[in-house]
C-alpha cells in the first residue's frame, strides 16, 4: 500500500493527515465554510489529447512483446498515478469543513462484467506506490480487471447486496447513518475500500462504450476531489499557426475538480505535466516517485 509515513497527530484521520498551520492559507480556511459541499466547487476542465506519440510507444512495445499487457486504458491509469504522486494537493479532500491529504495515491473505476443491457457492473481500485512503473500498473490494472470480470463482487457491492434483502425503510435507516459517520471518517473500510467516491481519483471511461467524453458531477459522499473521463478516440486535424493542419488520432477528458483544494495556477501545471506523459510516455517506464 502506497501509504506515506506521518507521526498521526491530534485532528488526522484513519485515511488522511489534517492540513494545518503554514500549509493552510486564508482561502482554504475560508472557502470549506462558506461553501462546505463539494457538489458547490466543481471546477471543470476539457482537454483534448493528441495521442501520436502514445500510439507509436504502444506499437513499439507490441512489437517487442506481442504479449504485453499494454493498452491505452491503463497507461493513462498509470499517468493519473504518477501525475497525482507528484502533484500531492491533487490528493486533497475536504470533509467535514476541514482540509485532508490522502495518505494513499489510489486509482477507482468501474468495469462491465459483460457489454450487454444487464451487464452488471463491478467497482474497480488500484493503489499506487511511489516505487511504481507502467509495467507494475500494468500488472496491477490486468489483475483488478481479471477479479472484476469474474462471479465474485467487490467488497462494496456484496455488503450493498446483504443490504437489499431487508425492507427498504431499513436501507435508509443504515444509508443515513452511513453519511453522517462519512463526516467525520469513520465509514468502515468494507465500504469505503472499493467506492471510487473514496478514492484520489475517479476515472469513466466513456470510450469503451463509444461515448464522447463530458461533464461528470463530484460527490458530497466520501472524499474523491478528482473525476476523470475519457472520451471516445477521434481522428481529428490539428492546426499549426500557419493554418495547415494534420490529422492526428486524439480523445477528450472532461476534467471535474473540487476547486477548494488548490488555485487555477496548480491546476494548469497539473493538466500541462499530464499532457506532458501522454507526449512522452517513456517518463512512466521510471519510478513514479521521479519529478520531471
Amino acid at each position: 500500500m502506497a501509504e506515506k509515513t506521518y507521526k498521526k497527530r491530534w485532528g488526522d484521520k484513519k485515511d488522511g493527515r489534517l492540513i494545518r498551520g503554514d500549509e493552510l492559507d486564508t482561502n482554504h480556511y475560508v472557502m470549506p465554510i462558506v461553501w462546505p459541499n463539494r457538489t458547490d466547487c466543481e471546477a471543470f476542465v476539457s482537454e483534448t489529447i493528441d495521442l501520436t506519440a502514445v500510439d507509436a510507444y504502444i506499437k513499439e512495445r507490441k512489437k517487442a512483446d506481442p504479449e504485453t499487457n499494454i493498452a491505452l486504458f491503463p497507461l493513462m491509469l498509470a499517468a493519473l498515478g504518477k501525475l497525482v504522486i507528484n502533484r500531492p494537493k491533487m490528493n486533497r479532500f475536504y470533509r467535514n469543513k476541514r482540509l485532508y491529504e490522502r495518505y494513499d495515491v489510489s486509482i477507482g473505476f468501474i468495469v462491465k462484467k459483460s457489454l450487454s443491457d444487464d451487464g452488471l457492473e463491478a467497482l474497480a481500485k488500484v493503489l499506487i506506490d511511489p516505487d511504481d512503473t507502467l509495467d507494475t500498473v500494468l500488472d496491477k490494472v490486468q489483475k483488478e480487471v481479471e477479479f472484476c470480470r469474474s462471479d465474485a463482487l467487490d467488497k462494496s457491492s456484496d455488503d450493498l447486496r446483504i443490504l437489499m434483502k431487508f425492507p427498504h425503510f431499513v436501507g435508509r435507516i443504515v444509508l443515513g447513518f452511513m453519511k453522517m459517520i462519512d463526516r467525520h471518517g469513520a465509514v468502515p473500510k468494507s465500504v469505503s475500500e472499493s467506492d471510487i467516491f473514496f478514492k484520489s481519483v475517479a476515472v469513466t471511461n466513456l470510450g469503451s462504450i463509444r461515448l464522447n467524453a463530458g461533464y461528470h458531477h463530484l460527490s458530497n459522499w466520501g472524499t474523491n476531489s478528482f473525476f476523470v473521463i475519457i472520451g471516445e478516440k477521434k481522428f481529428r486535424p490539428f492546426y499549426n499557426r500557419d493554418g495547415s493542419y494534420e490529422m492526428k488520432d486524439s480523445i477528450d477528458l472532461g476534467l471535474t475538480i473540487d476547486e477548494r483544494i488548490a488555485d487555477g495556477f496548480y491546476f494548469s501545471k497539473t493538466i500541462r505535466l499530464f499532457k506532458y506523459y501522454m507526449q512522452h510516455p517513456e517518463v512512466l517506464e521510471r519510478p513514479f516517485n521521479e519529478n520531471i
